[in-house]
C-alpha cells in the first residue's frame, strides 16, 4: 500500500497474489470470552468509565483553573515534563569512513654543507675544533610500482569518500530543512507566531495531567506530500470499538454530550452520526491505560469529593471569622464635673463639643500615630471573647493533603513544607522525576511520529529522534562520584577479561560500544603506565 492509499479515502481491498505467512494467535479478544463469563459486552464497544464524559472534563478545567493548589500542583507536573528537547537525524546509511593512507617513509635528510671557510671570530681568537665528519645520509626514498598503486587507489577511494560525504551532508540538510519547515507550521493557533513542536508538547502535557488523555488528528495537503498542521481533539469524544475477532481497536468521534444510555453507540454508527477516524492520522494516550481501559485515568479523577470539602471548609471558616468580627478600638470618654456657677445647658454643650472633638481627632489619627489624651479617655482594643474552637489550620492542612496525595505529588512542589527530612525529600522527587519521564517518553513517541511521517511524505530516507534533557537530581555529586566508582569498575572487568565489550557497554548505560574492537591506544598507555609502576617498585 502507498502512501497515498494510507491517508486517502479507504478502497475495496485488492487480491494479493502472495500473501504473508503468520502465527494465530492463542488468545482470543475480550468479546469472544462473553460466553464463558456470562457478561454481555453487546457490541464489542470498550465503554470508558462513567467520569469520562465532557461534563467531568469541564469539572476538570475548572479545578485546575479556579482551585490554587490543584492549578499548582497541573502546573508543577507539566514543568517537570517541559525540559529543554532537541532532535538528532538519523541516516538510513551511516557517514562513510575516510580511507586510510598508505604508509610512506619520510624523506630523507639533506646532506650537511661541504667546506669549512672563516669561524668569523678575532684574530687573537684560537681556531675553532675541527668538524665531525658528515654522517652517510640514505638514498632518497623512490615509490616502488606496488607503492604507487595503493596510492592510486587511496587516491580513488579519497574521491568516493569525498562524493559520499558530500551526499550525506546534502540529505541531512535537507532533512533538516523539512523539520524547520514542518516545526514553523504544525501547531493550528498562528497568533503564538510559529510556536511549532514546544506549544504542541505543551498542549500534549497539559491534557494528560488534567483530563488523563491526549489526541490529535494530523492534517495533510491536498497532494499529500506534507503535513499541514495538528488538530486537537477533546479526548471526551473519543470511542473505541474492537475489530471482530482481533485485538485491533477502531476510533471513532461522537459528538460532545454523548450519553450511551440515551442512544448506543453502535446505533449511532448505523445511522452515521459518528465519524470513524483514520488510524494513520489519529494519535490517542491515555494516562494509566490497559487492556480493560485504553481511555486512560485523569489524576484529577480522585480530586473532586475532597475537592468540595476544602471549598465547604474555606466557606464555613469565612463565615467565622465574618461572625466573631475583627479586634476594633473602643474608646471610653467619662465627662467632667460640672463646674460651680455653670448652668446644665452650658454644662451639656460643653460635654458634647468635647465628645465631638475627641471623635474627630480620633477618626483622623494616622494607624501608626499614638493616643494622647486626658486621664478621662480610656482606649480598648476588642475581640471576640475566648478562642475558636476548631483547629481550622489542621483541618485545612488534611484536606490539602488528599488533593496533594490525588495528584501524585510531594507538598514542596506546590509551595507546602510539612517539615520532611532531606532524604525523604529527595526520595520523593526521584519518584516524581521517573513518573515525569514515563510521560515524556509518550511525547517523544509522538513527536517522532510526526516529523518521521513528515520526512516519510517528503521521499526522505532520514528519520528523527526527540531527546529531553533530563531533570536536575537531587545530590548530584554523590551521583557523579557512584557514577565515577561504576566506570573504574566495569573498566576494570573488561581489561581483566571478565566481561565482553557489549556487556560493558550495556553496565554503563549504553545500547552498544562505539568502536568495534578494543581500544588498543588506551590499553597501550595502561600497559606504559603499569611497566613503570612496577619498575619504580623494582628500584625501591
Amino acid at each position: 500500500m502507498g502512501i497515498f492509499d494510507a491517508f486517502a479515502r479507504k478502497k475495496e481491498p485488492e487480491r494479493r497474489a502472495k500473501r504473508i505467512a503468520f502465527t494465530a494467535p492463542s488468545a482470543r479478544p475480550v468479546e469472544q470470552m462473553s460466553g464463558l463469563l456470562n457478561i454481555p459486552f453487546g457490541d464489542k464497544i470498550l465503554r470508558p468509565s462513567p467520569y469520562f464524559d465532557s461534563t467531568i472534563f469541564t469539572l476538570y478545567k475548572f479545578l485546575r483553573d479556579m482551585m490554587p493548589d490543584i492549578g499548582a500542583g497541573v502546573w508543577a507536573w507539566v514543568c517537570l515534563c517541559s525540559t529543554k528537547h532537541w532532535v538528532e537525524l538519523l541516516s538510513s546509511t551511516p557517514p562513510p569512513v575516510p580511507p586510510v593512507r598508505p604508509y610512506t617513509p619520510p624523506p630523507a635528510a639533506p646532506a650537511p654543507r661541504a667546506g669549512g671557510g672563516g669561524f668569523g671570530g678575532r684574530a687573537d681568537d684560537p681556531p675553532p675544533a675541527p668538524r665531525p665528519a658528515p654522517a652517510p645520509t640514505a638514498a632518497p626514498y623512490r615509490p616502488s610500482r606496488e607503492d604507487a598503486a595503493k596510492m592510486a587507489e587511496y587516491q580513488a577511494k579519497l574521491i568516493e569518500y569525498n562524493r559520499q560525504l558530500a551526499e550525506y551532508n546534502a540529505e541531512m540538510a535537507k532533512a533538516s530543512q523539512i523539520i524547520s519547515e514542518l516545526d514553523r507550521r504544525v501547531f493550528p493557533f498562528k497568533h503564538q507566531k510559529d510556536s511549532g513542536m514546544d506549544a504542541v508538547l505543551e498542549r500534549f502535557f497539559r491534557s494528560v495531567f488534567t483530563y488523563g488523555a491526549f489526541s490529535a488528528e494530523i492534517v495533510l495537503s491536498r497532494r499529500r506530500n506534507q503535513i499541514t498542521k495538528v488538530n486537537f481533539i477533546d479526548p471526551s469524544t473519543i470511542r473505541f470499538k474492537r475489530k471482530e475477532g482481533s485485538f485491533e481497536l477502531i476510533p471513532y468521534q461522537v459528538p460532545v454530550g454523548f450519553d450511551a444510555s440515551v442512544m448506543s453507540l453502535q446505533s449511532m454508527i448505523d445511522s452515521g452520526q459518528v465519524i470513524e477516524l483514520n488510524p494513520n492520522t489519529f494519535y490517542y494516550y491515555g494516562l494509566g491505560a490497559d487492556n480493560d481501559n485504553p481511555y486512560g485515568t485523569s489524576l484529577l479523577s480522585s480530586i473532586p469529593f475532597v475537592a468540595r470539602i476544602q471549598n465547604k471548609m474555606m466557606g464555613d471558616m469565612q463565615a467565622t471569622m465574618h461572625n466573631a468580627g475583627y479586634p476594633r478600638y473602643h474608646i471610653k470618654y467619662t465627662p467632667p464635673k460640672q463646674n460651680i456657677g455653670e448652668s446644665n445647658a452650658d454644662y451639656r454643650t460643653r460635654v458634647e463639643g468635647n465628645f465631638s472633638t475627641l471623635e474627630t481627632e480620633f477618626n483622623e489619627v494616622p494607624p501608626d500615630a499614638n493616643f494622647i489624651s486626658y486621664d478621662n479617655v480610656t482606649v480598648q482594643v476588642l475581640d471576640a471573647a475566648g478562642k475558636v474552637s476548631i483547629e481550622w489550620y489542621n483541618n485545612h492542612r488534611a484536606v490539602t493533603e488528599q488533593i496533594i496525595s490525588g495528584m501524585k505529588l510531594a507538598p514542596f512542589m506546590i509551595g507546602k513544607n510539612y517539615g520532611t527530612t532531606e532524604t525523604w525529600g529527595t526520595a520523593q522527587y526521584d519518584l516524581m522525576i521517573r513518573n515525569a519521564r514515563m510521560v515524556q517518553r509518550a511525547a517523544k513517541r509522538f513527536a517522532e511520529w510526526i516529523r518521521n511521517l513528515e520526512l516519510m511524505l517528503a521521499g526522505s530516507p532520514v528519520r528523527s529522534e526527540h531527546h529531553f534533557n533530563e531533570n536536575r537530581v537531587a545530590g548530584e555529586q554523590i551521583e557523579a562520584q557512584a557514577r565515577n566508582i561504576n566506570v573504574k569498575t566495569t573498566m576494570n572487568l573488561l581489561d581483566e577479561g571478565i566481561i565482553s565489550q557489549d556487556q560493558a557497554a550495556r553496565e554503563l548505560g549504553y545500547v552498544k560500544p562505539f568502536l568495534s574492537g578494543p581500544n588498543e591506544q588506551r590499553l597501550s598507555v595502561k600497559a606504559k603506565y603499569k611497566v613503570l609502576q612496577e619498575v619504580e617498585v623494582d628500584t625501591i
